[in-house]
């Protein structure tokens, strides 16, 4: 597990599992930045499926979604399921990773077992 300011990540079942600090409320730019530098760290140029717990996340500005929606930052992962407490942070999340150039499926569940039972749905996990 690599512990980080923005979140905690780690690699599990060939998924990488990142867990945003419940403190963290807001994407901005600068957490956007942090929280896929955290996740490149652990996938490096491996392929692999992501699950985003967003934790207490409920707004994204508009600077951190277009960052988002930049493809080469996601250009490793190759599925992202969600988990979220509510149906806000659900949306803000999708928000987050949807973009129509992008064709990385993105899902979202309120626990990680529904996601983790997605992703390997996908048989894109080996």
């Amino acid at each position: 597990m690599i512990v980080r300011p923005s979140s905690e990540v780690m690699l599990e079942n060939n998924t990488i599992i990142q867990v945003v600090r419940p403190s963290i409320k807001e994407i901005t730019l600068e957490v956007a930045k942090n929280l896929t530098e955290e996740v490149m760290e652990v996938c490096g140029d491996k392929e692999y499926a992501l699950i985003f717990d967003s934790n207490e996340i409920v707004y994204a500005n508009t600077e951190a979604r277009f960052f988002y929606r930049n493809a080469h930052l996601l250009q490793n992962i190759k599925a992202i399921a969600i988990v979220a407490k509510n149906e806000t942070a659900k949306l803000v999340a999708r928000v987050i990773f949807y973009t129509k150039k992008n064709s990385i499926p993105v899902e979202a569940f309120y626990n990680k077992a529904d996601a983790q039972a997605w992703i390997e749905s996908l048989s894109l996990v080996h």
